[in-house]
């Protein structure tokens, strides 16, 4: 371990629970960096993890090339893990990824690069995220969550697009305004807590730069059963997220439709909040087709009897996996999304310091 005491230009807050195996190659990724190992740190607060976690860090520890501090707490969920390694981090720009993010060689140093050249408080840059090509599912190969391909050709992003995988801001700008929430609902930890912490930067100002160079890869293995129960409590913490935040763009970019956002709509396609949301979801003619679209080809009959069979037929069968599309997928997924979120309207509030992990 490094052991100037000259500040580090960049914190790297990883909190992480019961991935020890995939932590583990996390940290070795975050040894092999281009940036010089005395101007960054990492800061990992593990949530209470019963696996070998711990062991695995201490022994990353014993030569990893940067400073290293190590939070372990009792488990009280991914707001309040971020919002300690906040207060911990000691350089300016803290950097959030998750424990299955593999940063590039380059990304530190594209990070610190971008807020040199940005030296702003509100500006924050977002590091392109791809899905990890070790993934040996099909389906996770064509299914991307965070679909970085939307954002070719775009230099700056809306605030909702404060993905907590691999984004840098400024230390004091994100304490400022309160860090993350740290309370969930029925979802779980699955509550968007990255995406209220960028509503509530947006009161700041916040500029959210787009930066290709900064690669990561997502490294999130998971079955499809996996992915539509995640997708499905994703959803029904969608409706906390709604209480928190106000601004009607959220719905709209996030495609959720019922008669609780046809308000939201009505205000973004009308209104001067119209330019935050993509361009295709601007033509209120369109994005309602698209929702009709959407409930005729994926609803509880299709979905369970046609393209459920078939996804799980893809990952055995390289004739039916040709014949999938990225958007089934996403269609097959959104509709479990949207089920969660229908399902979970009445949602509670666990307090603060409570665990909120299964």
């Amino acid at each position: 371990m490094v052991a100037s005491e000259s500040r580090p230009k960049i914190s790297v807050t990883v909190p992480t629970y019961n991935r020890a195996e995939t932590f583990r190659r996390t940290l070795a990724h975050l040894a092999d960096q281009e940036l010089d190992a005395t101007e960054y740190e990492v800061v990992i607060v593990d949530d209470g993890s019963s696996d070998d976690t711990r062991a695995v860090v201490e022994r990353w520890m014993e030569r990893a090339p940067c400073r290293v501090q190590y939070i372990h707490q009792s488990n009280h969920g991914p707001g309040y893990a971020y919002n300690r390694a906040f207060e911990a981090a000691k350089a300016p720009v803290v950097l959030l990824i998750a424990d299955d993010i593999f940063l590039s060689p380059q990304a530190l140093k594209e990070h610190v690069e971008m807020h040199r050249l940005h030296p702003q408080e509100e500006v924050a840059v977002f590091g392109r995220t791809e899905i990890s090509p070790e993934l040996q599912s099909f389906f996770l190969r064509k299914f991307d969550r965070i679909r970085c391909s939307d954002f070719d050709g775009c230099k700056e992003l809306p605030w909702y697009q404060f993905w907590g995988c691999n984004i840098s801001a400024k230390r004091d700008f994100v304490l400022r305004y309160g860090g993350m929430p740290e309370e969930v609902g029925i979802g779980g930890a699955i509550a968007h807590q990255d995406r209220v912490l960028g509503h509530r930067l947006m009161r700041g100002g916040l500029r959210i730069l787009y930066s290709p160079a900064a690669l990561a890869f997502h490294h999130h293995d998971m079955t499809f059963d996996q992915m539509c129960r995640f997708q499905y409590r994703q959803g029904e913490s969608f409706n906390q997220t709604r209480a928190w935040v106000s601004e009607p763009e959220l719905a709209v970019a996030c495609h959720f439709w019922d008669i609780s956002t046809v308000w939201d709509h009505l205000r973004v396609w009308f209104g001067p909040r119209r330019n935050l949301v993509p361009p295709g979801d601007r033509n209120p003619v369109l994005l309602l087709g698209r929702y009709l679209l959407r409930g005729l080809a994926f609803n509880a009959l299709t979905v369970n009897l046609l393209w459920t069979p078939l996804a799980k037929r893809a990952e055995r069968s390289p004739a039916i996996a040709g014949l999938m599309h990225p958007r089934f997928y996403r269609g097959i997924i959104a509709y479990h999304t949207y089920r969660g979120y229908r399902e979970g309207r009445t949602w509670t509030r666990v307090p603060a310091g409570q665990p909120k992990r299964a």
